[in-house]
């Protein structure tokens, strides 16, 4: 079986829709207890573990996490309003510190969808600001895109969405609301923005 979907059905992640976000914590702490010699599982399971509290979007808040879009959507899919946590976005990406949470507008309050990793191109010493018609040079690129769960790419390069977001590598990571597009797609197909919410266009 590939290792991928091997991982996802470890961590019980294929399955089902946000509900299985109630089954986290005890997938996450059977992982542990099993001492997986997979990366990916480790990886997954360390992302589930330093996530879950933030589902309450208040722990977000308090933590330094701020809203920084409205919800996002493309005819790709939808991805949610992103909160991001400034000191976190400028540190290397680390799977225990995700720099971004996706959160979807729902009547009950904001729902964890996603946790998002980011990593900007550096020119010349700054993260770089130009337009999507005018690229980093290739020297200002990896050898290969940013990689923090195993076989799984960060998405990019990829331009700014908006005149404050430099060039950039980013990956997605569906912990909470299931893709029927894949764990680590940019889009979900499955959820929707509020209308009043939504905007089209990049995260």
């Amino acid at each position: 079986m590939n290792r991928f979907i091997s991982a996802t059905l470890a961590l019980g992640l294929g399955h089902g829709s946000a509900a299985h976000a109630h089954d986290t914590a005890s997938r996450s702490a059977a992982a542990h207890r099993c001492k997986s010699t997979d990366p990916i599982v480790d990886a997954l399971t360390t992302a589930l573990a330093v996530s879950r509290k933030y589902q309450d979007i208040a722990v977000a808040e308090a933590e330094g996490y701020v809203p920084v879009s409205p919800c996002e959507s493309s005819p790709d899919g939808t991805m949610g309003i992103h909160y991001a946590h400034p000191d976190k976005l400028s540190a290397p990406p680390d799977v225990a510190n995700p720099p971004i949470l996706v959160y979807l507008p729902t009547p009950e309050g904001q729902k964890l969808v996603a946790i998002e990793y980011f990593q900007p191109v550096i020119q010349d010493g700054e993260p770089y600001m130009g337009s999507e018609s005018e690229p980093p040079r290739s020297d200002s690129l990896p050898a290969r895109p940013p990689e923090l769960f195993e076989d799984q790419p960060f998405d990019g390069p990829m331009a700014g969405h908006n005149p404050e977001m430099p060039w950039h590598y980013d990956q997605h990571v569906w912990l909470y609301e299931h893709n029927p597009g894949g764990l680590f797609a940019m889009w979900n197909p499955a959820i929707e923005c509020p209308a009043q919410s939504t905007q089209e266009g990049p995260p």
